[in-house]
């Protein structure tokens, strides 16, 4: 699949970025496990870091997964809910199947909207609600699709684009 080149890298650079990982013997570890370390104020090791990927691109399944797999380790997927299944993207039976060999899946909105950007007919409060049914409905996709998520698991959000504000941080805080 073509991903767009400003955010996305070759197979063959991927490959070459995880044999430095290796090399360099930076410990690789779940986002989850990352993050409630940084929260308690654990020492970490000297060289650590997460993988994650956005978008559900096919291309993970294919590239990125194998080596992964091999390696044994962890990342997380950002999924796009609405995205999922169509040309150039991952399908449910290939999420679970990463999900299953230790792949966690996390939230990059229903349809990967920019979150800033407030439509024609919209007012604040309106906008807001959109937002937030874009976060829900995604969460609601990804734990009826992935049954064996825990209930009580640490639940991440990556903005599409990277965009937020103030507002879209409040929303996200009171969602958990």
């Amino acid at each position: 699949t073509n991903t767009p080149a400003i955010t996305s890298t070759s197979p063959v650079a991927f490959k070459a970025h995880m044999n430095y990982l290796l090399s360099e013997k930076i410990a690789v570890w779940p986002l989850e496990k990352l993050i409630k370390a940084l929260k308690k104020g654990e020492t970490l090791p000297g060289k650590v870091v997460s993988l994650t990927f956005d978008d559900a691109y096919d291309n993970i399944y294919y590239n990125a997964w194998p080596l992964l797999r091999a390696l044994n380790w962890p990342f997380t997927l950002f999924i796009a809910s609405d995205l999922v299944g169509k040309k150039g993207y991952l399908s449910w039976d290939q999420i679970r199947e990463m999900n299953q060999g230790g792949m966690s899946v996390a939230n990059h909105t229903q349809t990967h909207t920019h979150l800033l950007r407030k439509l024609d007919t919209e007012d604040h409060p309106t906008w807001l609600q959109r937002i937030k049914k874009e976060i829900l409905d995604a969460e609601l996709a990804i734990s009826d699709q992935i049954t064996t998520l825990k209930p009580n698991r640490m639940k991440f959000i990556a903005y599409p684009y990277g965009e937020y504000n103030r507002d879209i941080l409040n929303l996200i805080a009171s969602l958990g």
